[in-house]
């Protein structure tokens, strides 16, 4: 937010199964009015489906006027609520699919944004991007077990994964040989070794 001398930040997740916008991420926002925003807003949103078709960052004004803007229900009872009056946008996309965005805002009393903020956000898009893709990698595969057991069951190594907290999530046949081979209390040293390494 600094780097774009900005006032107001909401990133959202596009669902393309479901055709919503979900798992918000904000700052200087009221979460009631992002939940309102999830469940009226974003259905009578004069802005967002025009900027999400963009592959570049766009200032709102680019797809509507700010007068027409202001005369909207949108800006009137969702955007003023928080104090959202200039806006630019920008949306990731991994091939065809709107993989998430950045909605960022400056209040009223402030200038709009202009070249050098989507100069900024453009440079930073390709990385914003690869961020989105490996959360939704990542996100995908610790969802599902078959996953690990597909791609890792049958490595020549022993192979011990475990999630951001420190818990064994998967183990390999190799990794599952080499805990049989053992006693119980080897086994319990060994894992508290495999735990210390992967922390």
């Amino acid at each position: 937010m600094t780097l774009l001398n900005s006032d107001f930040l909401a990133s959202y997740i596009w669902n393309p199964d479901r055709q919503v916008f979900e798992h918000v991420v904000y700052l200087n926002m009221s979460p009631d009015n992002l939940a309102r925003y999830e469940t009226y807003y974003q259905f009578h949103d004069p802005i967002t489906p025009a900027l999400q078709k963009r592959r570049r960052a766009t200032l709102v004004c680019e797809v509507i006027p700010q007068k027409e803007l202001e005369k909207t229900e949108f800006f009137n009872d969702f955007l003023m609520r928080d104090g959202l009056h200039h806006g630019i946008n920008v949306y990731a996309y991994d091939g065809d699919l709107n993989i998430g965005d950045l909605r960022i805002w400056r209040a009223k009393n402030r200038p709009d944004f202009g070249k050098r903020e989507a100069a900024l956000l453009d440079i930073i898009l390709p990385y914003f991007r690869n961020a989105l893709r490996n959360v939704r990698n990542i996100s995908m595969a610790s969802e599902s077990e078959k996953f690990w057991q597909h791609l890792l069951a049958d490595t020549d190594t022993a192979l011990f994964l475990f999630d951001e907290k420190g818990n064994l999530i998967f183990r390999n046949k190799n990794a599952t040989s080499i805990q049989e081979t053992l006693s119980d209390n080897d086994y319990k040293a060994f894992y508290n070794r495999v735990c210390l390494m992967a922390k």
